[in-house]
């Protein structure tokens, strides 16, 4: 690319054009032709270079939307999994709790049916020990400390 004063060097004015002699505006017509073809190979390059720069961005931007909408996707499934977990965390607290209760009465009936003789406040003269299962087998309640716990 011709930088300033090489650029006026070749331009003429009217006056000029008018001294001149055929052959040197012939001379001055080429060196003029050739300044043209750069500059059109020049600006040529550089619009391919704009359209290159524009699609690389264009490029860049469709990869990023697709990258974020993948990123949601997982905190969305993420979250989801979550709610899932926290609702089934509360179905198994809740069916715990009613176990431990269910034990905790049949250990209080039990320990009442062995401080009383055999046949009173049993059904049918048979004490409440002989119509239950052993509830050593049964495993020990967890501590409230373990239930609280965040999985």
């Amino acid at each position: 690319m011709m930088d300033d004063k090489a650029l006026m060097s070749v331009i003429v004015t009217r006056e000029q054009a008018n001294s001149f002699d055929e052959a040197e505006l012939r001379d001055r017509c080429v060196l003029l032709l050739e300044q043209l073809n750069a500059c059109w190979s020049s600006l040529f390059s550089s619009r391919e270079e704009v359209y290159a720069v524009r699609e690389e961005s264009c490029t860049a931007r469709e990869e990023l939307e697709t990258a974020r909408k993948d990123a949601k996707a997982q905190v969305e499934a993420v979250e989801q999994r979550y709610r899932l977990l926290a609702v089934e965390h509360e179905v198994l607290e809740t069916d715990y709790r009613m176990l431990r209760n269910e034990l905790r009465t049949r250990v209080q009936v039990r320990h009442q049916a062995v401080a009383t003789p055999d046949g009173v406040g049993a059904e049918g003269g048979q004490s409440l020990t002989h119509r239950m299962p052993s509830i050593t087998s049964a495993a020990p309640p967890r501590p409230e400390s373990e239930m609280t716990k965040s999985y």
